[in-house]
């Protein structure tokens, strides 16, 4: 069957996420989430503070990316409370006199959501970041043709979906698939391997 033949739903290409070659395997999709899906090890009062400053440096980073690229010194400051919080993680770990460990699954559950979200920060730096936010860089077509069209042209791929969207990758795989084989090139790494 050929491309254009294939429909895609706009509903469904509302939960694809695309990043630009060169902004890794999630793009800044963690960073520009509003609210941050915390952890729940990283939502108690301990880490109110913490949390706090990233969501602070993170909205002016946003209201800057929405305009055009982000200024250094916002993008740093967000990475700055970012490792802030990845040191008071590192201390809750070791555990202090009178207060006990982290269990490991705390620990690996916030260390994880916060290496994801620095590398998804630090997309924040690109000076075409404001295309993730004002629709340049999202999922458009009305066939399976015209979306690979649409992201052959501005060097988009797909990005590994976010909980709840595995359906809607799902739909878009199968209408890619009925056509010649044309989506492999334009798959996330770990997504060739069909896992």
């Amino acid at each position: 069957m050929a491309p254009a033949e294939v429909g895609l739903d706009e509903a469904v290409l509302a939960h694809i996420r695309l990043v630009a070659d060169g902004d890794g395997e999630v793009g800044p999709a963690l960073a520009l989430q509003d609210p941050l899906p915390w952890p729940e090890s990283l939502l108690t009062d301990d880490f109110a503070a913490d949390r706090a400053r990233v969501e602070a440096a993170l909205a002016v980073a946003r209201e800057q990316a929405a305009k055009g690229p982000v200024a250094r010194d916002a993008g740093k400051a967000v990475i700055d409370a970012a490792n802030r919080m990845d040191q008071r993680i590192t201390a809750k770990v070791r555990g202090t006199p009178g207060q006990p460990a982290w269990s490991a699954s705390d620990a690996i559950e916030a260390g994880s959501f916060l290496e994801q979200f620095k590398n998804a920060a630090a997309v924040l730096q690109r000076r075409d970041v404001s295309g993730y936010l004002n629709g340049a860089y999202a999922a458009k077509g009305r066939t399976a043709g015209e979306l690979v069209r649409n992201m052959a042209s501005k060097g988009l791929r797909f990005a590994p979906a976010l909980p709840g969207d595995e359906s809607a990758y799902g739909a878009v795989r199968r209408a890619l698939a009925s056509c010649d084989g044309i989506s492999k090139d334009y798959l996330a790494p770990n997504e060739k391997s069909g896992g």
